[in-house]
């Protein structure tokens, strides 16, 4: 494994976004990912759970009580991964998933609203989403926006809360769970401190963490009849003499 000193190291490697997750401050910060995201699917439970992501030392994640976890790999670089996919058109069928993270997909991907929509599609009922971004309000993303990945994939946005929230609730998600992450400071000096640094900032300044970490719930939407369907059950319930609400009656005819 190569290890990288500084991000000027990073910046003349021609893999740039995987080199930086070999080096010092990316695997500190990619392990305080894991823990994070471990701790957020500590209760998931179904059958099937997946998980994407643009970094190659990812090992396979611990969801709860998921019977089988299996990996996509979106990058291209297959490695170890049980399957290389495109984010925008899984190869699942829908309503097929009860856990699914997407680990900086979202960040280096042209298309990220495909993205969720396709992840709404595979997600069952009451499923849960996992998304782990670079938050924009860090230290860690003004030093990457100054400097940047400049790799074959390139870091194309920095995410808030808010966008989260926002692109989850339409498509029909509901936030269960924030947390942030990865305090390490982009600096050698900080970063040799032995994580007092880091220690501070997770405990003063939560929200400056350079990782966001959203766990939502796909919300079951009830099943409403048209216009022509209310209609036609009036027209059958007119002048019943059955005891009970429209809705038992239909129950009882269906």
């Amino acid at each position: 494994m190569i290890i990288a000193h500084n991000n000027d190291d990073i910046m003349r490697h021609p893999d740039t976004v995987d080199y930086w997750w070999r080096q010092s401050l990316g695997s500190d910060i990619l392990q305080s990912e894991i823990d994070t995201i471990q701790t957020h699917l500590a209760s998931s439970w179904g059958e099937w759970g997946m998980q994407l992501s643009t970094c190659q030392q990812l090992p396979l994640l611990n969801q709860g009580r998921i019977n089988q976890t299996y990996r996509l790999d979106p990058t291209g670089n297959a490695g170890q991964r049980e399957l290389v996919a495109n984010a925008e058109q899984l190869p699942i069928e829908s309503d097929a998933l009860q856990s699914l993270v997407l680990h900086h997909v979202l960040d280096f991907h042209r298309h990220p609203h495909q993205i969720l929509r396709e992840a709404a599609r595979v997600v069952s009922p009451y499923g849960r989403l996992t998304l782990c971004n670079f938050n924009r309000f860090s230290p860690l993303a003004l030093k990457q926006a100054m400097f940047g990945f400049h790799g074959r994939y390139s870091l194309r946005r920095l995410l808030t809360r808010s966008q989260i929230n926002d692109w989850l609730h339409l498509i029909g998600f509901e936030i269960e769970r924030v947390s942030y992450c990865g305090f390490n400071f982009p600096s050698r000096r900080w970063h040799a401190s032995d994580g007092h640094y880091a220690r501070i900032m997770g405990q003063y300044l939560p929200r400056l963490g350079g990782v966001i970490v959203v766990t939502a719930r796909k919300e079951k939407r009830p099943a409403t009849l048209n216009r022509a369907g209310w209609r036609e059950l009036s027209s059958r319930l007119q002048g019943s003499t059955e005891v009970g609400s429209a809705r038992d009656i239909a129950r009882r005819e269906s």
